[in-house]
């Protein structure tokens, strides 16, 4: 079973919130394995969050990644270098920030094969210009990610 990473605009919520939503995160730094919040308010907080803008950015597996220990059959390339430009920090959405997202979309999706032979799964990615003029929407705002 995959995700969907997706690119979210922090508005409308709190630090706060993204710490509690990715307290059982494994890496994340918000990861707490002692949070004892009550369903009800948790969930609360899940949509919120999930009311921000956001953008589907593609599929990923992170679990089999780790389990199979095999990330390019379960991590797109571009997915992979996404999640690591958004990270935890909230970055601002700049002319910087956009270029560096649309150049992940330029590499080869690692997860077929390159004669369009599908290996592993084929995990599906965004179309990058939908991704570019969403960005650009938002520009001067920051983003987090989220992996529905």
């Amino acid at each position: 079973m995959a995700a969907d990473l997706h690119i979210h605009i922090f508005e409308g919520i709190t630090e706060d919130d993204l710490r509690i939503m990715n307290s059982s995160s494994l890496g994340s730094k918000y990861f707490n394995s002692h949070d004892k919040l009550p369903w009800e308010e948790r969930s609360k907080i899940y949509e919120r969050i999930s009311k921000t803008p956001n953008i589907w950015i593609g599929e990923v597996s992170w679990l089999k990644a780790s389990l199979m220990e095999d990330s390019d059959t379960f991590i797109p390339n571009t997915v992979g270098d996404i999640s690591e430009l958004v990270g935890e920090d909230l970055p601002v959405i700049d002319d910087d920030f956009i270029k560096k997202i649309v150049a992940a979309f330029e590499q080869s999706n690692n997860t077929k094969k390159e004669d369009g032979v599908w290996s592993g799964s084929g995990y599906s990615l965004a179309n990058p210009k939908e991704v570019k003029t969403f960005l650009k929407t938002h520009k001067g705002k920051k983003v987090f990610q989220i992996s529905w």
